[in-house]
């Protein structure tokens, strides 16, 4: 389930279980419920464009860079730890939801009495 090590005591997440957690969330962000798009759909879209039309489009980018991936920085699929893994969150199933890229990055590390305090984001 577990791949490489990314950091001292950071794993990283197998594609399996990152999609498992999608399906069980029903690819709706955990906080602010709207839908997600998983960042490999949004890869193949932006290669059909570029067969189509020929012209640059910007809707995927390695990194998600907000100029390059206007898509993914508001629709990409993250996991995001319920209980932020600097604060102790483990990879249980339980501690993993889905969370779009504009929540997970809002989120940070924020403990869930600041984070549910927040004004939210309307699904």
């Amino acid at each position: 389930m577990v791949e490489e090590n990314r950091g001292e005591n950071r794993k990283a997440i197998s594609k399996a279980v990152q999609l498992a957690v999608f399906r069980r969330d029903r690819w709706l962000c955990h906080w602010c419920k709207r839908p997600v798009i998983f960042a490999p759909a949004i890869r193949l879209l932006e290669l059909q464009a570029k067969q189509i039309s020929h012209e640059e489009v910007a809707y995927y980018h390695r990194y998600w860079t907000r100029r390059d991936s206007p898509l993914l920085d508001g629709l990409g699929a993250c996991l995001d730890h319920v209980i932020a893994h600097s604060a102790g969150g483990d990879l249980a199933d339980g501690n993993l939801c889905t969370a779009c890229s504009k929540c997970n990055v809002t989120k940070s590390n924020s403990n869930l009495e600041v984070w549910d305090a927040r004004h939210k984001r309307k699904p």
